[in-house]
């Protein structure tokens, strides 16, 4: 009998930065769960340093990398739409 185990899932995450405590907590959190879960998950992780453009080449880059998911605490409310329908067309939610 063979035994399946369960498909790895990638996630690209692109935090805003690490400008509070709040914040560097919520970036240890994710990332303390994804190795504690590290049979299911690869965590790709990307620091935005508060800037919006490099939330949306770190975006960009997971899209190339082919990740099966994108998650984002956006820096500022505007200006995502380009990159998002980019992440639509590739099926990535």
């Amino acid at each position: 009998m063979q035994i399946s185990t369960p498909q790895e899932i990638v996630l690209g995450f692109s935090q805003i930065g690490a400008e509070s405590a709040w914040r560097a907590a919520n970036t240890e959190s994710i990332q303390a769960e994804a190795k504690k879960r590290a049979e299911c998950f690869e965590l790709k992780f990307s620091d935005a340093q508060q800037k919006q453009e490099n939330q949306i080449k770190a975006i960009r880059n997971f899209i190339a990398q082919g990740v099966d998911v994108i998650a984002f605490s956006p820096v500022v409310e505007s200006g995502w739409e380009p990159v998002l329908k980019e992440a639509k067309a590739a099926k990535i939610p």
